[in-house]
């Protein structure tokens, strides 16, 4: 990394109730490849755990970014496209964090002994095509449902932000099916541990495993079927 440029570290609160967390001074802080996911992850349940009912996450949303940033990191005011475009940004994720959202889940759903697998991968074909007019690669995620043996919903968005997209889907398949699943079986170990979270905190039991058993037919089965579909518009 350029020796002039410095590691910045606070939580800024822009545009609304978006806050932006990385890491300050090499001299006060870890460096930056040091910095682990359980490092963010006490963060994040700190904030989720304060008693401050003005914070991003008590409000209902946080972004958590780790970015290199310029020399004069003390002075600066950043947007948060800064922060997503800055050419040494390592890791950024979001904290979905929606509680009026969980108390309707628990109150409208049937909590059930099904197992979900739940699975995401990218698209091998730009077949999406966003406002302006520019085609990319989709990600996607597929939920089957292990008793039934088949796929029981899917999701294509674009890959801005997708894990965030991702887990509010879950959120609404589940207010749709009214149904909350006994277990989640994921192969994505990132995704897994963004959404445990809030999984667990609707009881839901997360594992991960090396192989699934029906996400893989199923995603030949989407990106055949996709394939053949034309082009999507976002």
């Amino acid at each position: 990394m350029d020796s002039k440029r410095c590691l910045y570290a606070s939580i800024q609160k822009n545009e609304g109730m978006l806050s932006y967390f990385s890491i300050k001074s090499k001299k006060r802080y870890k460096k930056l490849s040091e910095l682990s996911e359980s490092t963010i992850n006490s963060f994040c349940n700190a904030e989720k755990c304060s008693d401050d009912k003005a914070s991003p996450v008590k409000k209902g949303r946080a972004f958590i970014e780790s970015a290199a940033f310029s020399e004069r990191a003390d002075d600066a005011q950043s947007r948060r496209s800064d922060f997503i475009n800055a050419e040494d940004s390592v890791k950024g994720f979001s904290i979905y964090n929606d509680e009026l959202r969980l108390r309707k889940l628990k109150k409208i759903c049937t909590r059930t002994k099904e197992s979900w697998e739940i699975d995401s991968f990218y698209h091998n074909a730009p077949v999406a095509m966003d406002k302006d007019g520019k085609s990319f690669f989709p990600a996607v995620m597929l939920i089957a449902d292990v008793d039934l043996g088949m796929t029981i919903g899917d999701s294509a968005v674009h890959i801005m932000n997708h894990e965030e997209e991702f887990l509010s889907f879950i959120m609404e398949f589940m207010g749709k099916m009214r149904t909350i699943p006994k277990r989640v079986i994921m192969k994505d170990q990132k995704l897994a541990l963004y959404m445990s979270p809030l999984l667990e905190r609707l009881g839901v039991k997360v594992e991960t495993r090396a192989r699934l058993n029906l996400i893989p037919q199923a995603k030949r089965d989407y990106l055949e079927d996709s394939n053949q579909s034309g082009t999507w518009i976002f």
